[in-house]
């Protein structure tokens, strides 16, 4: 009898990858988190290239992170400092705030990816993350966290969908004044 199993491989549709079942398991993770404090009506759009490597940096999931110096650590300070939240406030009660005032963060690539593919991976997934700005999110407002997007910017003119594009570095205090 053998009790081998052998390892099953599928593409995510999250970022395109050929991926092992604990990839998939995580991502699967992350959208339900997410999808807890996602508004019913979205005003304002936050998009990044992708999410931080560590899980306890990721914006949605329940942990302390986001300690460390990037661009999900910047997103928090932003948003405390647009709605003026203390520092010390829990995530959860942060992330309800953003859901009350209409705030979604999301990702260009929805996985958290290596560096040296990232950029193939964001050009890739382009036309992906355009219709979902269209059909699914749907916001009043789009604010872009990269300049790697290249087509998307021209797409959403065509589309009348009103946006601000800011480097992936942009501080917490540009980031907090281009909050609507």
């Amino acid at each position: 009898m053998n009790t081998h199993r052998p390892k099953v491989f599928v593409v995510c549709d999250g970022c395109g990858q050929t991926v092992p079942p604990e990839h998939w398991r995580r991502r699967i993770e992350r959208l339900q988190w997410a999808s807890r404090f996602r508004p019913v009506h979205i005003r304002q759009l936050v998009i990044c290239e992708a999410p931080p490597e560590n899980p306890a940096d990721e914006l949605y999931l329940p942990a302390t992170g986001a300690d460390a110096p990037g661009p999900t650590h910047w997103l928090v300070e932003a948003f405390l400092e647009a709605y003026g939240l203390p520092p010390a406030v829990s995530r959860e009660v942060l992330l309800k705030t953003l859901q009350h005032h209409g705030i979604f963060v999301a990702e260009a690539v929805e996985c958290p990816v290596e560096p040296s593919v990232r950029d193939r991976l964001l050009v890739e997934r382009e036309r992906i993350l355009y219709e979902r700005i269209r059909f699914s999110y749907r916001p009043r407002h789009l604010l872009l966290l990269t300049e790697r997007l290249r087509a998307l910017p021209e797409w959403l003119r065509e589309s009348a969908i009103p946006y601000e594009q800011l480097p992936a570095t942009a501080g917490p205090r540009v980031i907090a004044a281009a909050l609507k």
